[in-house]
Protein backbone atom coordinates (compact mmCIF):
# COMPACT_ATOMS: atom_id res chain seq x y z
CA UNK A 1 0.00 0.00 0.00
CA UNK A 2 1.24 3.32 -0.86
CA UNK A 3 1.68 6.56 1.16
CA UNK A 4 -0.83 8.31 -0.38
CA UNK A 5 -3.35 5.26 0.24
CA UNK A 6 -2.29 4.89 3.52
CA UNK A 7 -2.77 8.64 4.34
CA UNK A 8 -6.29 8.66 2.99
CA UNK A 9 -7.85 5.37 4.87
CA UNK A 10 -6.27 7.42 8.03
CA UNK A 11 -7.95 10.39 7.35
CA UNK A 12 -11.18 8.40 6.36
CA UNK A 13 -11.08 6.59 10.06
CA UNK A 14 -10.55 9.81 12.05
CA UNK A 15 -12.87 11.65 10.16
CA UNK A 16 -15.75 8.57 10.90
CA UNK A 17 -16.00 8.36 7.29
CA UNK A 18 -19.37 5.52 5.97
CA UNK A 19 -17.02 3.67 3.95
CA UNK A 20 -15.51 1.87 6.43
CA UNK A 21 -17.79 -0.72 8.91
CA UNK A 22 -18.42 1.05 12.14
CA UNK A 23 -16.81 0.50 14.85
CA UNK A 24 -19.30 -0.06 18.32
CA UNK A 25 -18.03 2.45 20.07
CA UNK A 26 -18.96 5.07 17.09
CA UNK A 27 -21.38 7.47 16.94
CA UNK A 28 -24.06 9.14 14.96
CA UNK A 29 -23.11 13.27 14.29
CA UNK A 30 -23.68 16.22 12.22
CA UNK A 31 -20.66 18.40 12.14
CA UNK A 32 -21.12 22.05 12.61
CA UNK A 33 -20.56 23.60 9.19
CA UNK A 34 -19.59 26.70 10.98
CA UNK A 35 -16.87 25.30 14.08
CA UNK A 36 -16.78 21.39 12.98
CA UNK A 37 -18.04 20.69 16.74
CA UNK A 38 -19.80 17.27 16.32
CA UNK A 39 -23.56 17.73 17.02
CA UNK A 40 -24.48 13.59 18.17
CA UNK A 41 -27.52 12.38 17.27
CA UNK A 42 -29.64 9.87 18.77
CA UNK A 43 -31.59 6.87 16.62
CA UNK A 44 -34.62 7.88 14.17
CA UNK A 45 -37.51 6.91 15.66
CA UNK A 46 -38.82 5.79 12.03
CA UNK A 47 -35.45 6.20 10.52
CA UNK A 48 -35.03 6.31 6.58
CA UNK A 49 -33.56 3.27 5.05
CA UNK A 50 -32.80 5.01 2.19
CA UNK A 51 -31.33 8.07 3.33
CA UNK A 52 -29.04 8.64 6.16
CA UNK A 53 -27.87 5.11 6.44
CA UNK A 54 -31.08 4.58 8.95
CA UNK A 55 -29.90 7.33 10.68
CA UNK A 56 -31.91 9.83 9.63
CA UNK A 57 -36.11 10.57 9.78
CA UNK A 58 -38.11 9.15 7.76
CA UNK A 59 -39.28 11.95 4.63
CA UNK A 60 -35.58 13.20 3.73
CA UNK A 61 -36.21 17.20 4.56
CA UNK A 62 -33.70 19.20 5.81
CA UNK A 63 -33.31 20.29 9.33
CA UNK A 64 -32.36 23.35 11.19
CA UNK A 65 -29.62 22.78 13.88
CA UNK A 66 -28.12 25.11 16.08
CA UNK A 67 -24.66 23.63 17.48
CA UNK A 68 -24.66 23.89 21.33
CA UNK A 69 -20.81 25.01 20.71
CA UNK A 70 -20.63 28.19 18.34
CA UNK A 71 -24.77 28.49 18.61
CA UNK A 72 -24.88 28.84 14.47
CA UNK A 73 -27.44 27.67 13.39
CA UNK A 74 -27.63 25.81 9.64
CA UNK A 75 -29.65 23.00 7.06
CA UNK A 76 -28.26 20.03 7.64
CA UNK A 77 -30.03 16.36 5.66
CA UNK A 78 -29.52 12.84 5.88
CA UNK A 79 -26.29 12.62 3.58
CA UNK A 80 -24.77 14.88 6.46
CA UNK A 81 -24.68 12.59 9.34
CA UNK A 82 -21.66 10.99 9.93
CA UNK A 83 -20.10 8.14 12.06
CA UNK A 84 -17.64 9.54 14.67
CA UNK A 85 -14.70 8.11 16.55
CA UNK A 86 -15.27 8.26 20.40
CA UNK A 87 -12.77 10.70 21.36
CA UNK A 88 -14.46 13.31 19.55
CA UNK A 89 -18.14 13.19 21.37
CA UNK A 90 -18.57 16.32 23.29
CA UNK A 91 -21.38 15.16 25.77
CA UNK A 92 -20.45 15.04 29.58
CA UNK A 93 -19.65 11.61 30.93
CA UNK A 94 -22.59 10.12 32.48
CA UNK A 95 -25.25 12.66 31.23
CA UNK A 96 -27.94 12.13 28.80
CA UNK A 97 -29.14 14.08 26.31
CA UNK A 98 -32.14 14.66 23.72
CA UNK A 99 -32.48 16.46 20.32
CA UNK A 100 -34.92 19.61 21.22
CA UNK A 101 -36.94 21.50 18.60
CA UNK A 102 -37.71 24.80 19.63
CA UNK A 103 -40.60 25.84 17.65
CA UNK A 104 -41.24 30.16 16.50
CA UNK A 105 -42.05 32.37 14.08
CA UNK A 106 -40.41 33.64 11.08
CA UNK A 107 -39.16 37.52 11.98
CA UNK A 108 -40.64 38.57 8.90
CA UNK A 109 -43.26 41.07 9.98
CA UNK A 110 -46.75 39.23 8.66
CA UNK A 111 -45.16 36.00 7.88
CA UNK A 112 -46.56 33.34 9.64
CA UNK A 113 -44.15 30.34 8.89
CA UNK A 114 -43.03 28.38 12.12
CA UNK A 115 -39.35 27.52 12.18
CA UNK A 116 -38.29 24.45 13.43
CA UNK A 117 -34.92 25.12 15.04
CA UNK A 118 -33.06 21.45 16.58
CA UNK A 119 -30.20 21.35 19.08
CA UNK A 120 -29.16 18.85 21.45
CA UNK A 121 -29.97 19.31 25.19
CA UNK A 122 -29.49 17.31 28.38
CA UNK A 123 -32.05 15.85 29.89
CA UNK A 124 -31.40 17.75 33.10
CA UNK A 125 -31.94 20.85 31.15
CA UNK A 126 -35.81 22.43 30.81
CA UNK A 127 -36.82 23.32 27.30
CA UNK A 128 -38.84 26.04 28.12
CA UNK A 129 -36.38 27.45 30.22
CA UNK A 130 -33.24 26.92 28.03
CA UNK A 131 -34.61 27.89 24.27
CA UNK A 132 -34.63 31.74 25.29
CA UNK A 133 -31.17 31.84 26.28
CA UNK A 134 -29.67 29.86 23.76
CA UNK A 135 -31.79 31.61 21.32
CA UNK A 136 -30.21 35.00 22.50
CA UNK A 137 -26.76 34.04 21.22
CA UNK A 138 -27.47 32.11 18.06
CA UNK A 139 -26.62 32.86 14.76
CA UNK A 140 -29.10 31.94 11.38
CA UNK A 141 -26.51 31.70 8.30
CA UNK A 142 -29.47 31.74 5.43
CA UNK A 143 -31.70 29.81 7.00
CA UNK A 144 -35.06 29.79 4.56
CA UNK A 145 -38.52 29.75 6.14
CA UNK A 146 -41.52 28.10 5.33
CA UNK A 147 -42.36 31.05 3.13
CA UNK A 148 -38.67 31.39 1.49
CA UNK A 149 -37.66 34.36 3.68
CA UNK A 150 -34.29 34.28 3.95
CA UNK A 151 -32.94 34.90 7.85
CA UNK A 152 -29.85 35.97 8.51
CA UNK A 153 -28.01 36.87 12.14
CA UNK A 154 -29.34 36.86 15.67
CA UNK A 155 -32.47 34.77 16.28
CA UNK A 156 -34.99 36.04 18.52
CA UNK A 157 -38.70 34.95 19.74
CA UNK A 158 -41.11 36.99 17.29
CA UNK A 159 -44.72 37.42 17.55
CA UNK A 160 -46.25 35.06 19.71
CA UNK A 161 -45.43 31.19 18.69
CA UNK A 162 -42.14 30.03 20.51
CA UNK A 163 -41.96 26.49 21.74
CA UNK A 164 -39.78 23.81 22.97
CA UNK A 165 -39.95 20.42 23.60
CA UNK A 166 -38.08 17.01 22.82
CA UNK A 167 -38.74 16.01 19.07
CA UNK A 168 -40.58 13.78 17.88
CA UNK A 169 -38.27 12.33 15.12
CA UNK A 170 -35.82 11.21 17.17
CA UNK A 171 -35.68 8.54 20.23
CA UNK A 172 -35.83 10.06 23.84
CA UNK A 173 -34.73 9.05 27.04
CA UNK A 174 -31.65 7.63 29.23
CA UNK A 175 -30.62 4.58 26.74
CA UNK A 176 -29.10 5.83 23.73
CA UNK A 177 -26.64 8.41 24.52
CA UNK A 178 -25.09 7.70 28.03
CA UNK A 179 -21.56 8.30 27.39
CA UNK A 180 -19.39 5.40 29.38
CA UNK A 181 -16.51 7.52 31.42
CA UNK A 182 -13.25 5.91 29.36
CA UNK A 183 -12.31 2.81 29.89
CA UNK A 184 -8.18 2.09 30.34
CA UNK A 185 -7.22 -0.58 28.46
CA UNK A 186 -4.68 -2.77 30.17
Amino acid sequence: MSNIDQSADTTSLILGSRSHMAAFDQFPALVCKNCSWPIPLPPAKHPDKLEGEGLWPEGGSRRIFLCPACRHLHGYAAPDVQLMLPHTDPRRAGTSYNVVCIRLQCVVQGCTSILRIRTLMATDKDPHTEAPIILASSCALAIVCGNGHILCGPVAPYGLALDARCDEDWEIGEGWNRRASVRSVT
